[in-house]
């Protein structure tokens, strides 16, 4: 099960393999295993005989790098792939929320000292202090460039994490409410 195949700058859940690392994952499955079509794995176990070493290769979330990154290495390995598409964010024009959450709380770009939020009609706020100054335009995944940066990542992703779990059980208008805002 897959979700990215990208260069991260900054990557919370890890979601993300390069593009090298993908195709070394690739390599490794023709080698050592049989891939096939989900569709055919499905059918091999309704009819109990999953090939020996069968495996279905899966991507969940339809991330655009799926395509463009993706599927040119499953087709030169010839390795046949899924990729689940969540159709509530086909055509609609916003990332999902965890991204956007991302890019406005872990990306470069100065934050307020004291932020404020209304979640689901409670009031929550965070001191960030000198983690609220524009990072330099350095990357979150590779920090220590010295001390003052790395401890503005720590306090960002802490906050990232902390808002993500407020948000993660409201529905997508109480959550699109709160990165409006935050915007």
């Amino acid at each position: 099960m897959c979700h990215r195949v990208a260069e991260p700058g900054v990557d919370p859940w890890s979601l993300c393999v390069t593009p090298q690392h993908f195709a070394e994952h690739l390599e490794v499955l023709q080698r050592e295993t049989a891939p096939i079509s989900l569709q055919k794995m499905v059918q091999a176990y309704k009819e109990g005989n999953i090939p020996a070493r069968a495996v279905a290769v899966t991507f969940d979330d339809g991330y655009a790098d799926n395509l463009h990154s993706a599927k040119p290495l499953l087709e030169q390995y010839n390795v046949p792939a899924t990729v689940f598409v969540p159709s509530g964010y086909v055509g609609h024009g916003r990332e999902f929320w965890w991204d956007e959450l991302e890019r406005i709380l872990l990306q470069p770009g100065p934050l307020p000292e004291r932020l404020t939020l209304n979640i689901n009609g409670k009031t929550y706020q965070w001191e960030l202090g000198d983690a609220g100054d524009d990072l330099q335009n350095q990357t979150h995944q590779y920090c220590g460039v010295n001390d003052d940066l790395l401890a503005n990542h720590i306090q960002r992703g802490s906050l990232y994490f902390s808002v993500h779990r407020l948000l993660q059980p409201l529905s997508d208008a109480q959550r699109n409410k709160v990165t409006d805002y935050c915007r």
